[in-house]
């Protein structure tokens, strides 16, 4: 007479079947999606750039190249200069005729020659000066480079010039003090009543000196040349920025073939 299964082994086939079903089940569940707070592997990324070096060396050069080239392109040229040179005029006052002619002019020197140093590049002169001159030297060229200075206790005028060398420099203050001889007397009012205009005469002229201390502030072009580590630092910039597009799309494309 066949035995019935004992109560244990019922309850050991119910417990296999259960952990089969259950195995079974957990085998059709579908993968769990990408854990979106997982940290982004920052240090692998950063390493992977290595692998763009050249993309990114290419764009530092290429870049830097054409912001300096274009700096030096633009840049204005300087044709003011930034050697110097001075003429001395002498002003010989009107022979007083009377005592009290003389006193008044003596008293009155100072306005005098006061009068003719304040005549910043007026433009008879300016103009006058530069048909003397046939070396490219413009209007504005000299307006910016010609200068007076007096310094008190006489009646010499230094008339300074700059240039873009030695010899510039010197025709250009040459050519300067020649005008203002010429047209000085036009521009200042008349000095005293009754009396001539003084006489402006070229008693040196014009030798190598240092620049005009008392020199007018001239406005120049604001343009300025780009510094050569500026362009590095904006190629580096955009190489980097190269470096890691490539490597962000490198890392899709791995990221999809698996």
């Amino acid at each position: 007479m066949n035995s019935l299964p004992s109560e244990s082994t019922v309850a050991q086939s119910g417990s296999s079947a259960i952990e089969r079903g259950a195995t079974a089940d957990s085998s059709h569940q579908p993968t769990s999606p990408h854990d979106p707070g997982q940290p982004i592997d920052l240090l692998g990324f950063f390493k992977g750039l290595g692998r763009h070096w050249l993309a990114g060396l290419i764009t530092l050069i290429v870049t830097a190249g054409l912001l300096v080239g274009y700096s030096l392109l633009m840049a204005p040229k300087n044709t003011v200069g930034t050697v110097a040179a001075h003429a001395h005029v002498m002003v010989t006052l009107p022979e007083p005729r009377t005592e009290a002619q003389a006193t008044v002019e003596s008293a009155t020197v100072g306005q005098i020659m006061s009068n003719y140093v304040a005549l910043t590049t007026p433009d008879p002169i300016v103009n006058t000066a530069v048909k003397y001159l046939h070396d490219g030297t413009t209007a504005d060229d000299l307006k910016a480079s010609a200068s007076l200075y007096w310094g008190g206790g006489g009646t010499v005028i230094a008339v300074y010039s700059m240039g873009t060398n030695q010899e510039q420099a010197t025709e250009r203050a040459n050519a300067y003090a020649r005008a203002f001889t010429e047209k000085a007397n036009d521009l200042v009012p008349t000095s005293l009543d009754g009396l001539p205009q003084p006489k402006l005469t070229i008693v040196q002229q014009a030798f190598p000196s240092d620049p005009n201390p008392h020199a007018p502030v001239t406005t120049t072009s604001s343009n300025k040349l780009l510094s050569p580590a500026v362009g590095v630092l904006v190629g580096l910039v955009l190489g980097l920025v190269v470096m890691g597009v490539l490597e962000y799309r490198s890392s899709r494309r791995s990221m999809a073939s698996h």
